[in-house]
């Protein structure tokens, strides 16, 4: 049996969290979930009647930092130890997929060996790797520490580019970015796993590099050439998510909503995120109806 793995990040929200681990609920699916430590959930909360689950060792994940890579390579570690699989997805606990689980075999068996990475390649970003980005595990902050510790970050920049300070000067790699969530096969993941040294040197203290370090490893590789799409990046991943530049109008948080719901029924693409409007869950349960997921 080619069986997928779904990694999943998740630190809030448990509704979501178990109604996209209800739509996953089949036997040739494992389903490996790390809670951030810093959240209230607990692995106890969750179940599944086909599907095994796995919940990995809890750590402190912060947005943009590095250790949201460090907690992608402790789920992706825990795949590959579980055994063999086909493909392996990273969604968040706010992903829902847009189709059952016997449309989305069926697409992955008629596109077997291809790497579903979303590319961005509007500019050349990499900026984020050439300078040590101080404070980087603090995320986005409000108010004026906010403001504080974005002035020192980019004096920080400054004073490195006048310095000709360059992290990645001595590598011969082109760097990428694009969205943060694939699909990939067991071949790119074992590709990842074995440069997870390269990558701690290379990303730690940069911020939101969890949108480069899979696309660069890549591009960079034998793999670019089983890239399913490098042009479009969301048709690439075949991820949904609420941009504006992906679909009309300004969501809050970048959330779909009730108005979305026809244009998510009529995508070809795979997954979609994020799901927390106050409408978010009509909506779920509406894709649910519609495409027959558990």
């Amino acid at each position: 049996m080619n069986k997928h793995a779904y990694m999943i990040m998740a630190h809030h929200r448990p509704d979501l969290l178990q109604l996209l681990i209800n739509s996953l609920d089949d036997e040739r699916n494992d389903i490996i979930v790390h809670i951030d430590k810093k959240s209230n959930m607990k692995p106890e909360q969750f179940e599944t009647q086909y599907a095994k689950i796995f919940f990995i060792n809890q750590m402190s994940v912060n947005w943009a930092g590095y250790t949201q890579i460090q907690c992608e390579y402790e789920l992706m570690k825990h795949a590959a130890a579980i055994g063999h699989h086909a493909y392996y997805h990273f969604l968040t606990g706010a992903n829902y997929p847009l189709w059952n689980q016997n449309y989305i075999y069926d697409f992955f068996e008629k596109n077997k060996g291809y790497e579903f990475i979303g590319f961005d390649n509007a500019i050349d970003y990499s900026i984020r790797v050439k300078y040590y980005i101080p404070f980087s595990e603090h995320g986005k902050l409000r108010g004026v520490s906010g403001h504080l510790i974005e002035g020192v970050r980019e004096f920080a920049k400054l004073v490195q580019k006048v310095l000709h300070v360059n992290r990645i000067k001595n590598q011969n790699l082109i760097i990428k970015k694009g969205c943060a969530y694939f699909s990939i096969t067991e071949g790119m993941l074992l590709e990842i796993l074995k440069q997870e040294k390269k990558v701690k040197d290379m990303y730690v203290h940069t911020i939101c590099c969890d949108e480069v370090f899979v696309q660069t490893i890549a591009y960079n590789s034998e793999f670019r050439n089983k890239i399913y799409n490098l042009e479009n990046e969301y048709d690439g991943c075949l991820r949904e998510l609420a941009w504006p530049s992906n679909i009309s109008g300004i969501h809050p948080g970048w959330n779909f909503s009730q108005k979305d719901l026809e244009y998510l029924l009529n995508s070809k693409r795979l997954f979609a995120m994020k799901f927390e409007a106050s409408d978010s869950i009509d909506v779920i349960q509406a894709i649910k109806q519609k495409r027959d997921i558990q």
